[in-house]
């Protein structure tokens, strides 16, 4: 399986909280013998659909399974 790793926190004054997510997510892909394509980190609430980071990695063929801490770290609710 190739992953792409996506971690998100709602603020700028998570960044420490970014880092540490976006570690435990490749220990994740690690531990089930994913390749790790491509880690994308973003600042921006769940409740903004205007996530440049997340859109383009929606569309990237280049991988087959998308890896998030929570369900959340897409999106709050529901999408547009």
């Amino acid at each position: 399986m190739i992953a792409c790793i996506y971690a998100r926190v709602s603020s700028a004054e998570n960044k420490d909280n970014l880092d540490r997510q976006a570690d435990r997510l490749k220990d994740y892909a690690v531990a089930r013998g994913y390749k790790i394509y491509k880690v994308v980190k973003e600042v921006g609430s769940g409740l903004n659909d205007n996530r440049q980071q997340l859109a383009k990695i929606l569309v990237d063929p280049n991988y087959n399974v998308l890896i998030v801490e929570h369900k959340d770290r897409l999106a709050r609710f529901g999408t547009n």
